[in-house]
């Protein structure tokens, strides 16, 4: 009897060292190519296994585990796109390439910040959120020229900015109404071509733009591209912001005419408007759109031209250059008659007077 329990004693004793080295034993991840073949509880698991074999035993996250998931049965990926995923997840950001489309993934474990170089150089746009925490510009993701910046639990696919060239557009955001300037590719103006925030964007009032920058305050968020094309038939806006007054460029040298009012304020030129030659001025809450005067708008429009009015119906003199001549009247813009002599002239050689409500375009 002492002969049969000594080879089972032996044999107790080597389970019982083994047990600890069994109990590290990890079973490794193992699924057909095609996931959709397995149950949803089946699919979890193996992800699970994958994750924790590649991380050294680490929990996948919930919302990347469901991410994963909806891939598979959504978009048909397979095991190995989700073994390479997990991959580039874990590296940080794309591994040794980009994602397919060029994208590339940035993740902000556990609300930590990170860093992700980016294979352009210019600034990134958010292509697809992976996270179930909302990415958001600003609050807890930002881009500088060859790097993505995500924090507060963000996780998301990142894509070019613009495409490189002038045809492309920029994201600037307020955050928590902060004044916040955003450089753009293009070197003149812009314009807004998509509102992100619930706070309405208008310009002169939280955004404004100028060659090569555009500004954006009090909670505006949005994509903007460039103000014109480069050409002389483009439009530019100009907004008197507060009744401030408001000095805006134009690529055009010659006057400008306005196409599109946006304030509820009436845009009338010489009242709260003028133009000269390269620049649109606004005051006293105008907003609006304007474009280079056409050449069937006046009879001054080949010619210098100056818009003078008469402000509150009192005395005002406005420059006129030396060496333009002797202007004349080319368009009368107020209901007050503008009569040489009695409520306009020349004060001097290099200045109009108005009086009486004369309001009106003056030219060679």
């Amino acid at each position: 009897m002492k002969t049969l329990l000594k080879p089972l004693l032996a044999a107790l004793c080597l389970l019982a060292l083994s047990a600890p080295a069994l109990a590290q034993y990890q079973p490794r991840a193992y699924a057909p190519e095609d996931l959709r073949s397995l149950s949803y509880n089946d699919q979890v698991r193996v992800i699970r296994l994958e994750y924790r074999e590649q991380s050294g035993g680490r929990e996948i996250a919930d919302d990347q585990l469901r991410f994963y998931v909806d891939q598979v049965n959504r978009s048909n990926w397979r095991f190995s796109d989700i073994k390479r995923d997990i991959s580039k997840s874990l590296a940080g950001s794309t591994g040794p390439g980009p994602l397919p489309g060029g994208a590339i993934r940035c993740e902000s474990p556990d609300n930590r910040s990170r860093v992700c170089r980016t294979p352009w150089s210019g600034p990134s746009r958010l292509s697809r959120q992976i996270s179930d925490t909302r990415c958001e510009e600003s609050r807890n993701w930002s881009s500088q020229n060859g790097q993505v910046t995500v924090w507060g639990g963000c996780r998301a696919e990142f894509v070019e900015g613009w495409g490189g060239g002038q045809g492309g557009a920029i994201r600037c955001e307020s955050p928590d109404n902060r004044s916040r300037v955003c450089r753009t590719p293009w070197s003149g103006p812009s314009r807004l071509s998509r509102q992100i925030s619930d706070t309405r964007c208008e310009e002169g009032r939280n955004w404004s733009s100028q060659n090569g920058q555009v500004t954006v305050w009090s909670g505006c968020r949005a994509e903007f591209v460039e103000g014109w094309g480069g050409g002389q038939g483009g439009t530019i806006r100009c907004e008197s912001a507060d009744n401030r007054v408001a000095n805006c460029r134009t690529p055009w040298r010659g006057r400008s005419q306005l196409v599109r009012q946006l304030s509820d304020r009436r845009c009338v030129e010489g009242q709260n408007w003028s133009s000269n030659n390269g620049q649109v001025n606004v005051w006293a809450g105008c907003r609006g759109e304007f474009a280079r005067a056409g050449s069937g708008s006046g009879g001054g429009d080949n010619g210098y031209t100056v818009t003078c009015a008469s402000q509150n119906g009192g005395y005002t003199t406005c420059n006129w250059p030396p060496g333009q001549g002797r202007p004349r009247l080319i368009q009368q813009l107020s209901t007050q008659a503008c009569i040489e002599g009695r409520t306009w002239g020349m004060a001097g050689s290099n200045r109009i007077w108005v009086n009486g409500g004369c309001r009106a375009r003056f030219g060679n």
